[in-house]
């Protein structure tokens, strides 16, 4: 089996060459490359690589800054750059890993030959193609009518792409096609599932890890521990990252002098192992959301999570299994829903460990060829 996988975002995160790193594992027999667009500008080379005797990475700067808000020149440039750099018969399938991005490339190429594509949605589809640029919606629309198959990173984005943006002749057909298929964790987390958790005790230590962004919502979080004080819970919360909304985040935290502390980035996994280990509950609820895979890294470590409703990890499983859902715009529950947690600590902790596992990489890459596996016999049919 060769596979051509497409991704722009490749060197944004270790979440691509992870995926190829365990495709390969789990069937050493597979051929891949992974072609990364990119500006021309922005030389990428070197970032998060992975290649062996069976896998290539190829880069190539296929469009300008003035291409990234001119889509379909975009994509066509990117889809000649393809045909020019390698030979398409020598692959069996297309993996988009974006849908507008990767995907419309991979409907560009699926149509001058034929080869079968599948194509992931992930929140820049949802939350900012399919919401916020309606004239791309019909174009959209045809990229998944063409996939053989389309992975959902999250099982609550899938409902609301197949009864929001087609219509129900549409979404039954792209239902069929449809699977949900998480990120995976690194394997470090699950090297190092922490069985020592130990119940909380006052006061109660919540951690938020990612970006200081407006998408993460950092002044609901601290509203949250403003209501959890005024009620009289004893509670401390340790923001690790940085980013863009910084210093507000720092003004309101400065409110809260003994409950907040701010940390750096942590590059270091042990580190941030003993960071998560110290705390209770992980509370990240951001307006949207992939998958978030600091999620997964809490739970890894015994920490319940706080998360949003229809966006990320919400619906892989029942509300107050392994934490809460919750409307990121209400820190008066989000607060509720620590309280909740708080008096179901150890077995939520417990479900937690467990669930952790189901989302090793191991686990998502069989998912993945199963899908490659079934799309290639529908083909031979």
């Amino acid at each position: 089996m060769r596979i051509l996988h497409i991704s722009s975002y490749y060197t944004e995160s270790p979440l691509y060459s992870n995926l190829l790193r365990a495709l390969e594992q789990r069937r050493p027999e597979l051929k891949q490359t992974m072609y990364v667009p990119h500006l021309r500008s922005k030389p990428l080379a070197g970032r998060n690589d992975y290649s062996s005797a069976a896998t290539t990475v190829l880069y190539s700067g296929d469009y300008s800054s003035l291409d990234r808000v001119r889509y379909r020149r975009r994509i066509r440039n990117v889809a000649k750059s393809i045909v020019q750099s390698v030979d398409l018969s020598e692959y069996d399938l297309i993996h988009g890993h974006h849908l507008f991005t990767a995907g419309g490339v991979a409907y560009l190429l699926n149509q001058s030959s034929g080869i079968p594509f599948i194509s992931a949605l992930r929140n820049t589809d949802i939350n900012s193609f399919f919401r916020k640029a309606p004239p791309l919606r019909p174009f959209g629309r045809r990229i998944m009518a063409a996939a053989a198959g389309l992975v959902f990173v999250s099982p609550a984005h899938q409902p609301r792409v197949l009864g929001g943006y087609l219509s129900p002749r549409q979404a039954q057909a792209a239902g069929e096609r449809s699977v949900v298929i998480p990120n995976g964790v690194d394997g470090f987390w699950l090297d190092n599932i922490n069985h020592a958790r130990r119940p909380p005790s006052p006061p109660v230590r919540l951690i938020f890890v990612g970006s200081f962004t407006r998408n993460k919502n950092l002044p609901a979080v601290l509203e949250t521990v403003r209501l959890l004080l005024a009620e009289g819970v004893g509670v401390r919360i340790q923001l690790v990252g940085s980013g863009p909304q910084e210093d507000e985040v720092r003004r309101l935290a400065d409110q809260m002098p003994e409950h907040v502390e701010i940390r750096p980035w942590v590059d270091s996994k042990e580190d941030l192992r003993d960071l998560y280990r110290q705390a209770d509950v992980f509370v990240m609820p951001s307006f949207t959301e992939t998958f978030g895979l600091t999620y997964i890294e809490a739970m890894s470590q015994g920490l319940p999570v706080i998360y949003t409703q229809g966006e990320g990890i919400d619906g892989y499983f029942p509300d107050g299994e392994i934490g809460y859902g919750v409307d990121p715009s209400d820190p008066r529950l989000i607060a509720d829903r620590v309280n909740q947690i708080l008096g179901q600590h150890q077995a939520m902790s417990a479900r937690c460990l467990a669930a952790a596992h189901s989302f090793s990489w191991d686990s998502v890459a069989d998912r993945y060829l199963d899908l490659y596996d079934s799309v290639l016999a529908g083909k031979e049919r």
